[in-house]
């Protein structure tokens, strides 16, 4: 019997993404424009069983900023970024809880 290929659904966590590479990178923000999709394919293709598996959907899920007006639009301006480039395929908003 034949194996379907897999079919792949990612959920990426905006938030963890961004402070973990501001954490890693410091005042270098060029790490900000990583694709997505490209370094999942990178992933799933070290992955030798997953052999013709396709990355179907790439949602990055994340909440909006406060604060700022500044803030929230340099927010707006990467999500637009990511969406135009092909690296997620929607973005998820969701709710900032503190605890």
């Amino acid at each position: 019997m034949d194996q379907q290929p897999l079919r792949i659904g990612v959920y990426v966590d905006g938030f963890n993404l961004f402070y973990g590479g501001r954490e890693f990178h410091g005042a270098d923000t060029t790490w900000m424009w990583l694709d997505i999709r490209a370094l999942i394919n990178s992933v799933v293709s070290l992955r030798h069983d997953w052999a013709g598996s396709e990355i179907v959907r790439v949602v990055y899920c994340t909440a909006e900023v406060t604060g700022s007006p500044d803030s929230l639009a340099r927010q707006q301006q990467y999500h637009l970024a990511l969406r135009h480039s092909g690296s997620v395929d929607y973005i998820a908003y969701g709710e900032f809880q503190t605890s």
